[in-house]
């Protein structure tokens, strides 16, 4: 959606194609199917703690931004002693790692080269990056934390779409994320 969404953006005329702010995140939900009598109906809600975290977030993200939320889940192994945690920075690098295989995939007529998925953040001087960390401040006082994501789609012969908005222009505005502090990674 938010590829055909920016290359829509790319062939119109005039700045008629909105700019989409988008979340992603994990946790708790639930589908409820509406029932009216005996009589079940197609339609259904989803809801939970990870819709109202989604809905906070959208309210808060630029128009253009990817957010994901900080989430931190522990997952379970078939072998003994390995069970760890799967966190967004984690997710995000797992993603990166199985994005090749869309290569060849073709987007509006022109093939997917490669696609680059990474959450922002500062440049250090050894040539790595920092992970900037968003907080999100709602209207009930809650603060949740995000991170602010770049997804870049190369394709053979036609121009880049690039997803998501660059971390130097995030603006520290109480409307939007604003932040928190910054991650650096270990390396492993």
């Amino acid at each position: 959606v938010l590829a055909d969404n920016a290359i829509a953006g790319q062939k119109a005329a005039s700045r008629t194609v909105p700019l989409l702010r988008t979340s992603f995140h994990v946790g708790n939900c639930y589908e409820f199917h509406h029932a009216e009598g005996l009589n079940p109906t197609m339609y259904c809600d989803i809801v939970g703690d990870v819709t109202i975290e989604l809905a906070r977030m959208v309210e808060h993200a630029m128009p253009g931004q990817i957010l994901v939320g900080d989430f931190a889940l522990e997952t379970i192994s078939q072998e003994p002693l390995t069970d760890a945690v799967c966190d967004a920075i984690g997710f995000i690098e797992q993603a990166q790692n199985s994005l090749s295989q869309l290569n060849g995939l073709e987007l509006s007529g022109d093939a997917v080269e490669s696609i680059k998925c990474y959450l922002t953040g500062q440049a250090c001087a050894d040539g790595t990056f920092t992970i900037r960390k968003l907080a999100i401040h709602d209207k009930h006082g809650r603060t949740r934390n995000a991170f602010n994501a770049k997804v870049n789609i190369h394709r053979r012969d036609a121009t880049p779409i690039l997803l998501g908005i660059e971390d130097r222009l995030l603006c520290d505005d109480e409307r939007y994320a604003v932040t928190r502090g910054h991650v650096v990674r270990d390396g492993t």
